[in-house]
């Protein structure tokens, strides 16, 4: 029995310290929500994400799943680490796209309609409401 009690403390001590460790560095991270609202004309499907991803990446190795936006909706599921220095990217695809083209299509093209790249500080701005207007470009908005 002693044997049984020093082994499950051998295996358990360690986690303590893994468990101080997590507490202190990342899941004390403030969050502020952002709202996307879909002037484009159409439904849209999008990703959004803190980091970039290649289209491809965005697809196929990404555990989300696409948001679905009506025209004239907006939604506030959006997220941004409020941490200096950190941006939101927002891949957009329209629905006459998700009709015509499959996933896989779309990532073996590499393509989407428009990806939008905000920085804290102009989300901050824009008061961290984005308004998609339809717009197929690659630069900021």
């Amino acid at each position: 029995m002693r044997k049984y009690f020093i082994y499950v403390f051998l295996c358990l001590f360690p986690l303590l310290f893994i468990n101080m460790d997590c507490a202190c560095s990342g899941f004390d991270v403030e969050w502020e929500k952002v709202t996307l609202e879909n002037h484009s004309g159409e439904a849209i499907y999008f990703y959004e994400f803190d980091r970039l991803f290649t289209p491809y990446e965005t697809l196929y190795r990404s555990t989300k799943t696409f948001t679905f936006l009506p025209d004239g909706e907006k939604t506030d599921d959006l997220r941004v680490v409020n941490e200096e220095g950190r941006m939101l990217y927002i891949f957009i695809y329209k629905q006459s796209t998700m009709d015509e083209y499959t996933k896989e299509e779309l990532a073996e093209r590499d393509t989407f309609d428009s990806q939008i790249v905000l920085t804290l500080d102009e989300l901050v701005k824009m008061n961290f409401h984005v308004i998609y207007t339809g717009e197929k470009n690659r630069e900021r908005q």
